[in-house]
């Protein structure tokens, strides 16, 4: 899915390997052309920035 495209509650894997239940987009992160995903939980707080243009797999609840 295009990054543009992902909200806040789905679920993303990011390059590593890792998935980030996305808490908050920025969506003019560190300038135009990056967005940065935030998992903000009770378990943890991460941030993945990404290119806007770019692609990311992304699971979503039903």
């Amino acid at each position: 899915m295009a990054v543009k495209d992902v909200n806040v509650g789905d679920r993303i894997r990011v390059a590593n390997g890792q998935e980030v239940l996305v808490s908050e987009i920025e969506t003019n992160f560190l300038g135009a052309g990056m967005y940065a995903f935030i998992e903000d939980t009770a378990d943890r707080w991460f941030k993945q920035p990404m290119p806007a243009d770019g692609q990311v797999e992304v699971q979503r609840a039903s």
